[in-house]
């Protein structure tokens, strides 16, 4: 039986926000300052402290990829159950596969899409951007995760 939120057709304007990118540098360095303190303030083998600290690099270059990863300025739109993205200076949009919720947090969706040509590239949609439209981006996002999910 198929499922569907009723979702009207949508053009929702992305711009990059500064705010991921800079949880991810707190968080980072966060990181080496308790890092430092750790390795300062107590004894630990050398393994240890490099296995530790290669774990803390490793995580933070991934972070660091992650936030590069976001898309520049364009709108995103969703048509007759169809996904498409146009940046600002294309003028052709791309057809785009559903995404993947990622963080739901009701005025804050993190979603992950699969983008040709450059993997997976992580949006944080936020309901400020366009509060009269929040609920149908929604209702489309979800929407999509039962097409694709029944393989339409």
């Amino acid at each position: 039986m198929r499922h569907y939120h009723h979702s009207p057709n949508i053009n929702w304007q992305v711009t990059p926000t500064r705010m991921v990118p800079l949880l991810v540098a707190g968080w980072a360095m966060a990181g080496m300052a308790g890092l430092c303190y750790w390795w300062f303030a107590s004894a630990q083998p050398t393994w240890l402290s490099g296995m530790v600290g290669a774990a803390w690099l490793g995580w933070t270059l991934w972070a660091v990829r992650w936030v590069r990863c976001r898309p520049e300025r364009g709108v995103l739109r969703w048509q007759a159950g169809r996904w498409s993205w146009q940046p600002q200076a294309a003028v052709q949009p791309t057809l785009l596969s559903p995404p993947q919720v990622v963080l739901d947090l009701q005025h804050m969706l993190a979603v992950r899409w699969p983008l040709p040509q450059r993997g997976y590239c992580f949006l944080w949609l936020q309901c400020g951007a366009d509060p009269a439209q929040w609920e149908a981006l929604r209702r489309a996002v979800y929407s999509s995760a039962f097409l694709s999910l029944e393989g339409a």
